[in-house]
């Protein structure tokens, strides 16, 4: 009895195995994932060296055979393979180098194993040199792919090695038992390169993480998480003429800070970072000028437009019910004109909206120039 239900169990195993291809694309995902090429892997990189490899094979293959008559005169067929050989390396060079991404440039691995078997059939490797180009393959396969790669090469590699005596004696010399010591020493030297590679690449790719992170920490603002002000006086220096810029500030915040104290202040400047953020996304045309003002550039817009969309953000921040409001002053940069008056006229702009009791936007009053538009509170 138990040994039937333990083959009834085994039965519905195989069953489920066989009928569920999840479990199929689950064991080739791993697989593929143990493949995993580590940080820093360039691709393009990888299969342009291996193309170029394949060139020079194919140039030096040529050359022997045109000026010294290649090994027992085998011209025909060991031109065709050299010539196969510049094919090879002018496709992945032209067409491919975007194309063999990952574990998908290791066909580049199988080609040149095969290549350099039917080499030896034909009798186109000089005696003594043949684990030399084996070597030459593991050292690609280390420059940029993980150590276990080439441990998962090494099948191929002893094929590659072994088959040609299948054939007779290779001209090249040797027995097929030299497999021993010659596949383990190019396993080697490829694992050897691949695992001072990675760490270099690793060590290359974190180095680049913390300066990008360096880099965005120093224009970041602490506390809204928006760019501060070093960022917008690049973002001020950065507008051109036809750019609308708004400055905005917190209403009576020095009595939030007063009555609830900085810590409910802060919470007030984090809140509307949030939503400042959360309004324009990824813009990145947003900063914290410092205190409870903040600065908005908006890209080739009218200023009618420019003052509607800070309305919007006035009355959508209002509808969040806030222990401060905004006031809002918009001005456009012009042709000819200084960034930092642009600000000024903005800044001023603010300044008008808050004499006329908060909570609203202005636009700005030049001299000669007097822009007017209808912005309605409810």
């Amino acid at each position: 009895m138990h040994r039937r239900t333990r083959r009834h169990r085994e039965a519905n195993r195989s069953t489920t195995y066989a009928a569920n291809p999840s479990w199929v694309s689950g064991s080739l995902s791993r697989f593929i994932r143990f493949l995993s090429i580590d940080q820093g892997f360039d691709p393009v990189r990888a299969v342009r060296q291996g193309a170029a490899l394949f060139f020079a094979a194919g140039v030096i293959g040529i050359v022997s055979d045109l000026l010294l008559g290649g090994i027992e005169n085998r011209q025909a067929l060991s031109l065709t393979l050299d010539t196969a050989n510049l094919g090879i390396g002018c496709i992945c060079w032209l067409f491919l180098q975007n194309r063999l991404f990952g574990y998908r440039a290791l066909i580049l691995v199988v080609l040149a194993l095969t290549d350099v078997a039917f080499n030896n059939v034909l009798g186109e490797i000089a005696g003594g040199t043949l684990g030399i180009w084996f070597v030459v393959v593991f050292v690609w396969i280390g420059a940029w792919f993980p150590p276990r790669t080439s441990l998962l090469a090494t099948p191929f590699a002893v094929l590659a090695y072994v088959l040609p005596y299948r054939f007779g004696h290779p001209p090249s010399g040797g027995t097929a038992g030299s497999v021993l010591y010659v596949i383990p020493a190019a396993v080697l030297v490829g694992i050897t390169i691949s695992t001072n590679a990675a760490s270099a690449r690793r060590a290359e790719f974190e180095q680049r993480v913390a300066l990008e992170a360096l880099a965005k920490a120093n224009v970041t603002d602490d506390l809204t998480s928006l760019g501060n002000r070093r960022f917008g006086n690049g973002l001020l220096d950065s507008v051109r003429p036809g750019d609308v810029v708004a400055i905005l500030d917190l209403d009576r915040f020095k009595e939030v800070n007063d009555h609830f104290g900085h810590s409910t202040g802060d919470r007030v400047l984090q809140e509307l970072g949030e939503f400042l953020a959360t309004t324009f996304g990824e813009s990145g045309l947003i900063a914290r000028m410092g205190g409870e003002e903040f600065l908005i550039v908006y890209r080739q817009i009218s200023i009618v437009e420019g003052a509607l969309r800070t309305e919007q953000i006035v009355r959508g921040w209002r509808s969040e019910r806030p222990l401060s409001t905004l006031s809002a002053g918009v001005a456009l940069h012009r042709e000819g004109q200084s960034p930092s008056i642009t600000y000024r006229l903005a800044d001023e702009a603010l300044y008008l909206a808050k004499s006329r009791g908060r909570d609203q936007v202005a636009i700005e009053r030049r001299t000669g120039i007097r822009v007017e538009i209808a912005l309605e509170n409810p």
